[in-house]
């Protein structure tokens, strides 16, 4: 019976508590809205020949309405890394 189970259902992601929990550099605020900044293209411009829209998700902050820097979370922090290697050694040392 256990052969019919998805393998992929039985994969395990990293625990919430592992998470770096993102808050507004603005006012702290840890509850973000998703809008969506829309894009045309133009049919000249297209490879289609065809007028085309784009969406692009923004997250703006419910307690402010800053919206939120993805560009500056692509960088990982240094104390991201060590926590990340920290917990690599504790697996290794179990």
């Amino acid at each position: 019976m256990d052969n019919n189970i998805n393998p992929f259902l039985k994969q395990k992601g990293p625990k919430i508590e592992d998470l770096e929990q993102l808050t507004c550099s603005e006012c702290g605020n840890a509850i973000f809205d998703m809008y969506y900044r829309m894009y045309r293209l133009s049919a000249l411009e297209s490879p289609t020949g065809k007028s085309q829209v784009f969406n692009v998700p923004v997250y703006v902050c419910a307690g402010c309405s800053n919206i939120l820097d993805i560009k500056k979370l692509e960088s990982t922090p240094k104390a991201a890394v060590e926590k990340v290697d920290d917990k690599l050694k504790e697996t290794k040392d179990e």
